[in-house]
């Protein structure tokens, strides 16, 4: 035993690095697991600072494009009819009568049972509302014509969804004056 001693207290260099080794293969074996998960997680930072570099370079002019799609909200804005003043709609489309010389017989509101814009549809509108109106305009088919396409010029916002048209029976005339049906829907505010 004193021999094994001494041979130790030759050698004990060899046997401290002995140990040593045996305590960093201890340490690898036991932080292994770390190594792939910080792998992982370095991979993936460097996956979202590549996205915030681009981002960074995709808003230098965010400010300005802010302010254009301001100008253009203020824009539709301007255009929109107030639900709340229906009796101001209506005249809008009776203005339509002197300008064109055409006789309106009816403008009418209508409920809206559309399911398509409401909530849940398949275009619903999250800003704005439609309203739906069903005007009846008498005159010849050319001043019909040209009411249409007065409607698809003003800067209201309004799309014809249904058109109808018939001959009116005069007794007294003999004109071929027409009787058109004309649903026009409007964007309105919420």
């Amino acid at each position: 035993m004193n021999q094994v001693i001494d041979n130790i207290k030759k050698s004990s260099a060899i046997i401290v690095g002995f140990i040593a080794l045996l305590i960093c293969i201890g340490f690898g074996l036991l932080r292994s697991n770390q190594i792939t998960k910080l792998s992982a997680l370095e991979s993936e930072l460097n996956t979202k600072l590549d996205k915030i570099s681009l981002n960074v370079k995709n808003s230098e002019n965010i400010d300005a494009d802010i302010q254009t799609l301001k100008s253009h909200v203020s824009a539709v804005d301007e255009r929109l009819f107030v639900r709340e003043e229906r009796s101001t709609n209506i005249d809008f489309f009776y203005s339509f009568e002197e300008k064109l010389d055409i006789a309106i017989s009816e403008v009418m509101q209508l409920e809206r049972n559309n399911a398509r814009y409401s909530l849940e549809g398949p275009d619903e509108l999250k800003l704005y509302s439609v309203i739906d109106y069903r005007i009846t305009v008498n005159g010849a088919f050319h001043e019909i014509l040209r009411f249409l396409y007065e409607i698809y010029q003003i800067d209201t916002i309004a799309r014809v969804t249904g058109f109808q048209i018939d001959t009116t029976y005069d007794s007294d005339s003999d004109s071929g004056e027409l009787s058109a049906q004309i649903n026009v829907a409007v964007l309105a505010t919420k």
